[in-house]
């Protein structure tokens, strides 16, 4: 009786662990073409203006997209991978809004081989343009912090646009919903995002993940932790 209950038990974590895998798998297909769609309809909103500036916009793209492909194998990257695909779609807002966009990255030292969940920055810098940007001619300051404090690694994403009223993460939209949802898939139920006022004024956006550095291999899909995080 006991193997038996114990049988039990053991087809039922790993029935929950598939179950997990599954939903992480779904809202990574879910933030990409949501990603993709909002990409070009930027560029078609430039391109009759400045063929040139367009042209450079989807080049950028591509580029963005064929390193988001690479890192979609894994439900982790190392931070500067992570930087490396953030830069790319920030050079691409750059072409739309010019000088008005000034985005800063303040990355404390020693934390490039950290383990972060696949497209954590991204989404969070899209939702700060799209939503975080004052009317012009007032220009978009973004900010993107990340820092060390004791066992874990704190991410911190701020905007200076009106802030965000929202009625729990339902009412947060696409990118931020999906990103509270892939944090609580991959370290379990501990309070890791949370959305505040800033000192610029608007959205401040901070997640707080465990500090695991990469050892030879960022997570695969198969191997995703669905443990509490401690």
């Amino acid at each position: 009786r006991y193997r038996a209950s114990r049988d039990r038990e053991l087809r039922t974590a790993d029935l929950e662990a598939r179950l997990a895998r599954a939903q992480l798998q779904n809202l990574q297909a879910q933030l990409n073409p949501h990603f993709v769609f909002n990409a070009l309809n930027t560029i078609s909103s430039v391109m009759y203006e400045d063929v040139a500036r367009a042209d450079r916009m989807l080049a950028g793209l591509s580029e963005l997209l064929r390193r988001a492909l690479q890192a979609s194998r894994r439900h982790e990257v190392t931070l500067a991978e992570e930087l490396e695909v953030l830069g790319l779609y920030v050079e691409i807002m750059r072409a739309r809004f010019g000088e008005r966009l000034r985005f800063d990255v303040a990355v404390e030292d020693g934390l490039a081989d950290v383990l972060v969940p696949t497209l954590l920055l991204q989404p969070l810098v899209e939702n700060a343009v799209r939503h975080g940007a004052p009317p012009p001619p007032e220009p978009a300051r973004i900010e993107v912090r990340v820092r060390r404090e004791g066992d874990d690694v704190v991410f911190e994403v701020e905007d200076n646009g009106p802030g965000l009223e929202v009625d729990g993460w339902s009412g947060a939209g696409v990118g931020l919903a999906n990103t509270e949802a892939r944090l609580r898939g991959l370290y379990g139920d501990a309070p890791s995002m949370t959305l505040g006022r800033g000192r610029l004024g608007g959205l401040l956006v901070a997640i707080r993940i465990p500090l695991r550095r990469n050892s030879a291999h960022a997570l695969a899909p198969e191997e995703a932790w669905t443990g509490s995080a401690s």
